[in-house]
């Protein structure tokens, strides 16, 4: 029995299974996946407690996530902090390359432009 687990009624050796990082349990091997800094988690909590970023193409906590509606993007904290900045006008994150400057977007500045 130290050479393997019971799953589902059926004895598996150690290479041919898994542990779930997230639920603790023992799993067949083939549906895991492994997320960065965590270990492997069995289809069930992946889809339940992770989301996968759009920009760094990695599965991470949901709690680590943000949905960009401009973008129809799920990005991740870190993504988020390096592709992308607040509009300090009005307030949505926006790609890097979309900024007219380091503070406001090209959608704002154009805007206070028509209204000139």
């Amino acid at each position: 029995e130290d050479d393997g687990e019971w799953i589902d009624g059926e004895f598996y050796c150690h290479d041919c299974c898994y542990w779930c990082e997230d639920c603790g349990e023992y799993y067949v091997c083939g549906d895991e996946t492994y997320i960065e800094g965590y270990g492997n988690v069995c289809p069930d909590c992946l889809n339940e407690n992770y989301t996968y970023c759009d920009e760094c193409e990695e599965y991470h906590p949901n709690g680590d996530m943000n949905y960009l509606e401009r973008y129809e993007k799920d990005v991740c904290d870190d993504c988020l902090e390096e592709y992308y900045t607040r509009c300090e006008k009005c307030g949505e994150w926006i790609l890097n390359g979309d900024m007219y400057d380091e503070h406001t977007c090209n959608d704002c500045h154009t805007a206070k432009e028509e209204r000139k």
